[in-house]
């Protein structure tokens, strides 16, 4: 793998960090008030999404000027919302059973709802490369790959062989150059290839969400943020600033020079200069 997706998680307000090119300070450029954020993603040209608990959906530029907004015509939370694409905007309602894939002007292009004969019940489901969709079958424990346009199951692989049936939580799944990284809140962050082989479990438990930048995969704990090197497995940390009182994020977003936080109602966007 070369370039991964461009997030991390990160806290707090403008800040002065050590990292091994020096000193980095961050500066507030704007404050967005918003419905609370349950889901969040970024496109290739940092085109910030804003997924939220009736299923809308909100284009913000990366200084954080709303751009354009979607409605759907049934309420229902997101559960995974993907922008990397580009093309095709795809988001997903578990409560719905639902998928959506919109154009980058927020223009639906489909919305059709997941074959309950070939998919019992979807805990959560993601675009693949290749136009199929990865799907967690909650009916039958497993990991399958749906082809949408002929509506069959193209691959289906047991996850009882790699976890715990009886226990296990699994909350965000994302592909990037043929590789799935499936996150259970249990276990870690699992890896399988673009066949549904299992290759091995990052042991990171805890979790609800993770990042990928460039050869690191990182998240959040204990106030500081954790990079694992994928291919060296290497760790590093990075501490935070102490957090406003009352006051913590749930995601973050990063492109190029920009942080973005998501708080409760608010995007707090910074810039980032050494």
């Amino acid at each position: 793998m070369s370039k991964m997706v461009r997030w991390v998680f990160l806290l707090g307000a403008p800040w002065t960090v050590g990292s091994p090119a020096g000193a980095q300070t961050w500066q507030l450029i704007r404050e967005v008030r918003l419905p609370p954020p349950v889901r969040v993603s970024v496109d290739r040209y940092h085109r910030i999404f804003v997924g939220d608990a009736e299923g809308g959906i909100r284009q913000y530029d990366g200084d954080g000027q709303l751009l354009l907004t979607y409605s759907p015509p049934k309420v229902g939370a997101i559960s995974l919302l993907e922008a990397w694409n580009t093309t095709k905007i795809f988001a997903f309602s578990r409560d719905l059973q639902q998928y959506t894939l919109l154009d980058r002007f927020l223009a639906p292009l489909t919305q059709n709802e997941l074959d309950p004969d070939r998919i019992g019940f979807a805990r959560n489901a993601t675009l693949a490369a290749d136009d199929q969709l990865w799907v967690l079958d909650d009916t039958d424990f497993s990991l399958k790959k749906y082809d949408p346009r002929t509506q069959t199951v193209t691959l289906n692989a047991p996850l009882n062989r790699v976890l715990d049936g009886r226990e296990y939580d699994l909350t965000f799944l994302r592909e990037y150059q043929n590789v799935l990284f499936l996150n259970d809140r249990h276990a870690g962050i699992l890896v399988f290839d673009n066949l549904g082989n299992y290759r091995k479990t990052l042991p990171f438990a805890g979790l609800d969400y993770f990042g990928l930048l460039n050869e690191e995969l990182y998240f959040l704990r204990e106030n500081r943020i954790h990079f694992f090197h994928l291919y060296a497995s290497t760790e590093r940390t990075l501490d935070l600033p102490t957090q406003q009182p009352g006051r913590q994020a749930r995601y973050a977003l990063v492109f190029e020079n920009r942080v973005v936080l998501f708080y409760g109602e608010a995007m707090a966007i910074y810039r980032m200069e050494k």
